[in-house]
This record gives structure tokens, C-alpha cells and sequence, in this order.
């Protein structure tokens, strides 16, 4: 006679963990605190490297390695960067030299990370303005308006802009939709009474 077992809904689909209790991610994460107990070195993990048609041609480097041979300071604006910063203007950013180069040491530089998204825009990088965000905590060089509360390019404020400005991009919003699509123009009173009338009986 044939016997059959019950199997219950967890032992059929629970995944399988490794004899040791530990999943591979949690074996990775208790390796990263051996090798790296402080907690700065481990938020400066290893940087994967970059595959590109099979061919390896990347370097194996951390942003502490960056950071050391750069001496702390931001290869844009000159100025120390604070390793241990989360947000601000000192916040630490590697930043490569050649867009379309190799992920190498010669090619990576230690920058600030407003320093490194301002060195993007086409209007180029002001070293000037990144040392005044800098030392007077602003990130802009503009007048304060009625609607500055926060500082511009903030890492939570990322789209506030000032006052004036807003003005300038509503005006000129404004001036756009005018010329692409220009308002028909006003009718009299008595037309518009009259093509309410002729609406009214429509629906009807």
C-alpha cells in the first residue's frame, strides 16, 4: 500500500538557506565589517568594475584610495571635502576626467559633489561660486528674494529656485505659449450672449 506524506505550505515554499543559517548577502556584509570595521571604509566599498565587450577595463579601487592620493581636496574648487559628510555642499564625489575614458585610477578625480554636477552643465564650472558655497554655506550667488527659504540645489530642496528667478521662467513660459498658440480675440458682449442662447437651445 502506498504511503503519502503531508508536506505543509511553509516546507514546500520557503527557499533554502545555507547549512549555516546565513544567506549570501548576510555572509557579504559580515566580510565588508571584517575587512572594513571602521564605518567610513565601508561606505567606501569596493567600486565594481566595468565590462565593455568582454574586456575588463576597469581598475579595482575604493573612494578612500581616491581620497588619500588626492590629499582631501576637491580637484576642482581646491577646497578640503569632508569624507564623512551626508549632505551639503561637502558632500565627497568621484568624478571622472574623461567622460568617455576607462574606469582607472589616472582617469578618477576627488571632487565635491555640487562641484562635480556643476563641471556638467554646458555653462562650465565657477570655481568662485563652489568657495563661496562653501564658506558661506549658499549655493547660489543671486540676491535673497521673498521666496528663498532654502538654499538652492539643496539634496532636499532640489528644485527650489529664487523668487526672481521663478518670475523670469513663468514670464518667459508665458511669453512662449503666446507666440506658438496666440488667444483668439475678444468678442463683444452681445455675440457672446448670443452664442450662449444658440447653446442653451442646442441643448435642448
Amino acid at each position: 500500500m502506498t504511503q503519502f506524506s503531508v508536506i505543509g505550505p511553509s516546507a514546500a515554499f520557503d527557499s533554502p538557506r545555507p547549512r549555516n543559517g546565513a544567506s549570501p548577502r548576510d555572509r557579504r556584509a559580515r566580510r565588508e565589517r571584517e575587512l572594513f570595521p571602521d564605518h567610513r571604509l565601508r561606505r567606501a566599498s569596493f567600486i565594481p568594475p566595468v565590462d565593455a565587450g568582454g574586456s575588463i577595463i576597469a581598475e579595482r579601487f575604493t573612494r578612500m584610495d581616491i581620497y588619500a592620493r588626492d590629499g582631501g581636496i576637491c580637484q576642482l574648487c581646491l577646497e578640503p571635502v569632508d569624507f564623512d559628510a551626508l549632505y551639503g555642499p561637502e558632500v565627497m564625489s568621484i568624478d571622472h576626467i574623461d567622460r568617455e575614458g576607462p574606469h582607472t585610477r589616472a582617469n578618477c578625480r576627488l571632487t565635491h559633489q555640487f562641484c562635480n554636477n556643476d563641471a556638467q552643465w554646458a555653462s562650465g564650472f565657477d570655481p568662485e561660486l563652489a568657495r563661496a558655497r562653501l564658506h558661506y554655506k549658499v549655493a547660489t550667488n543671486e540676491k535673497a528674494g521673498p521666496g528663498d527659504h532654502f538654499p538652492r540645489r539643496s539634496p532636499i530642496t532640489g528644485h527650489v529656485v529664487s523668487h526672481e528667478e521663478w518670475r523670469q521662467q513663468k514670464s518667459a513660459a508665458a511669453d512662449t505659449a503666446r507666440a506658438i498658440d496666440p488667444p483668439p480675440p475678444p468678442r463683444p458682449a452681445t455675440e457672446r450672449f448670443a452664442a450662449t442662447i444658440r447653446s442653451l437651445f442646442r441643448r435642448g
